[in-house]
């Protein structure tokens, strides 16, 4: 029973982390990874990382100054 009870815990907790830039960020890697599974790999590889490099940066970022 404890152990659900934290399991719904950790759930609220991530559901109220959810920002409108998480969604967007959701949005493009997928619409990149359909487009490069197409074989439309002009500059979507470069568009992925800069993406996947950004985002996880400011989270990292924003939870350090959290902890301040």
């Amino acid at each position: 029973m404890a152990l659900k009870i934290k399991v719904v815990n950790v759930e609220k907790k991530l559901i109220e982390k959810i920002m409108p830039r998480d969604i967007i960020a959701i949005i493009v890697l997928i619409g990149c990874f359909i487009l490069l599974a197409m074989g439309i790999d002009s500059f979507i590889a470069a568009v992925t990382t800069a993406v996947i490099g950004y985002y996880f940066s400011k989270r990292v970022y924003e939870e350090k100054e959290e902890k301040k």
